[in-house]
């Protein structure tokens, strides 16, 4: 099952109880991040991973480093995307609750 979560106002006892009790059910959590820095969803968040929950940060390989509107951005962000449907898709098919 993958149940996405929205991190609200940033503010992490913010978190709806909905939000909460999906993570705490979830086997693997995943949340984008720019490469080389820290994931701001991660950070609201991270106070409720378990030590056996599995990380999946989907690292994006360009932000603004490439005009969205290039060519090269375009096929950058699809590859990316289409990875992380993959690796989301792994853990689904092993039976795993993705949040």
């Amino acid at each position: 099952r993958l149940v996405g979560i929205g991190t609200g106002t940033g503010d992490p006892e913010l978190l709806t109880l909905k939000a909460a009790r999906a993570l705490a059910e979830a086997d693997v959590v995943t949340y984008f991040a720019k490469r080389g820095n820290n994931s701001n969803a991660r950070a609201i968040v991270e106070a409720r991973f378990r030590p056996d929950m599995i990380e999946l940060p989907l690292l994006y390989p360009v932000t603004t480093e490439i005009d969205k509107d290039h060519d090269d951005y375009r096929a950058q962000i699809t590859d990316f995307y289409e990875q992380s449907a993959e690796q989301v898709a792994e853990h689904l098919g092993a039976g795993r609750m993705v949040a």
